[in-house]
């Protein structure tokens, strides 16, 4: 039987979660799993490095990718998603010696809270003018291997100054015509 298209959700106060979310979501906050579904990622950049284009690329990102604006409460006993309409974001810079980068990047992977958006942090640090290390990090619950690529794959392109295509559908627009399937199934 096919099923209907994914179509945009209109603007609510929050959003039916899916059940990978709410898997991760029960055993981050009672399991004390840590930092174990976390993303954690850790690039070297040599060369020049532009960082206002490198800060507008992230926040870039972050206005096209609601998930980036995303915090998980509970509403009335059920776990819900809320979108920000709008989120500033700021990766830290430091400037720093090569023996101090195994404790900068200890520092850096830490627990996020999942109430409070963005589940992901940025940092950038600056060795010399031509060597950088770029760390990002970015819990599980709002990005996989497919979305992580895309991630880097658009950071590159907006770092470069190229115009990405308008995005049509979100992440909560896929779990509110996930949930209305369940619903309609009564699979609850």
């Amino acid at each position: 039987r096919l099923q209907p298209p994914i179509q945009p959700v209109p603007d609510q106060a929050h959003y039916p979660v899916t059940s990978a979310q709410k898997r991760m979501y029960v055993l981050e906050k009672f399991e004390n799993i840590g930092v174990s579904y976390h993303m954690p990622l850790v690039f070297e950049i040599e060369g020049r490095l532009d960082l206002d284009q490198l800060q507008q690329a992230f926040q870039r990102l972050v206005n096209r990718h609601e998930a980036f604006r995303t915090s998980f409460h509970f509403v009335e006993g059920e776990l819900v998603q809320k979108v920000q309409a709008k989120l500033p974001f700021q990766f830290v810079v430091h400037h720093a010696e090569e023996s101090e980068l195994d404790s900068l990047i200890q520092e850096f992977i830490r627990p996020f809270d999942l109430g409070q958006a963005p589940l992901l942090r940025v940092s950038l640090i600056q060795l010399n003018s031509t060597r950088h290390l770029l760390l990002i990090d970015m819990h599980h619950i709002i990005s996989d291997g497919v979305s992580l690529e895309i991630f880097l794959q658009e950071l590159s392109e907006l770092y470069q100054g190229q115009l990405l295509p308008e995005q049509t559908i979100q992440y909560k627009d896929y779990a509110t015509w996930l949930q209305k399937r369940i619903d309609n199934n009564g699979l609850k």
